[in-house]
């Protein structure tokens, strides 16, 4: 039994101590509403996509209490069990996107002309381009980002992604490259790119873990660039969905 079915169980338990109705009323209600909170709990969005309104059950105001405690319960455990949450980009969000990237880039390398527009204009250098950047909160707190840049119509690159480095060796990078993927393919991606360097070791594995593979370097792109990877958005997204289906408890927009 996983994390999910034990937390719905010890709830429904408490409603076959303490409600004469059916206990579907509340899986239904509670389904619903942890779906609407947590969009990639597998089991919340299976069920819930096969819930119409009318199927809701009419309850009345105790009854409605009482469940809306249960939910909000069953909500916050939820949330300290899988501290990771994946948001949309906003402007408020530009000084952690600029903090984090200067870290990594300044770590091992210098800043390009082209990376300092990109983290000190985010919005005209990424998103006015048709691109997306996602940002991950850890327990409430903007600990990561990364950015897909628009190329082409099918073509977007993975770039800028990086983790706070009192947030790093938690599971944020990998969740945010999941996360893009299903971005991507949103989007209309068939392909993902990247540009790396060696000296990145850590990073490059990562990404042939997530499933890129290696191809030629064209000249031109960044100064440091030797290193160039793909993925197809398929695979990508098919990596995404296990890897999200196996971590029932993060939740990403």
């Amino acid at each position: 039994m996983n994390q999910w079915q034990l937390l719905l169980s010890q709830h429904l338990f408490l409603l076959q101590l303490h409600w004469r109705r059916t206990l579907v009323h509340f899986v239904l209600y509670s389904t619903v509403k942890l779906h609407n909170a947590f969009p990639s709990l597998p089991a919340a969005r299976q069920v819930s996509g096969k819930i119409q309104k009318s199927d809701l059950p009419k309850i009345n105001k105790s009854e409605s209490v009482f469940y809306k405690k249960n939910v909000q319960i069953l909500s916050c455990q939820i949330k300290i069990m899988n501290p990771i949450s994946i948001v949309d980009y906003n402007p408020a969000h530009q000084p952690y996107f600029e903090k984090f990237n200067r870290q990594w880039i300044e770590e091992l390398f210098v800043m390009e002309p082209v990376d300092e527009f990109v983290v000190t204009n985010p919005g005209i250098a990424i998103l006015d381009g048709g691109g997306a950047i996602l940002m991950a909160l850890y327990e409430g707190t903007v600990a990561g980002t990364v950015a897909l840049r628009k190329v082409d119509e099918t073509t977007y690159e993975f770039t800028k992604m990086a983790v706070d480095l009192d947030f790093r060796r938690k599971g944020i990078a990998e969740a945010l490259s999941y996360a893009s993927f299903e971005k991507a393919k949103i989007l209309g991606a068939t392909k993902v790119i990247l540009y790396s360097n060696t000296k990145n070791a850590a990073a490059i594995k990562l990404y042939e873990k997530l499933g890129f593979t290696h191809v030629e370097v064209e000249a031109g792109i960044y100064e440091r660039a030797n290193v160039k990877m793909i993925i197809g958005i398929e695979e990508a997204v098919t990596a995404a969905k296990n890897y999200f289906n196996s971590n029932t408890l993060l939740a990403h927009s």
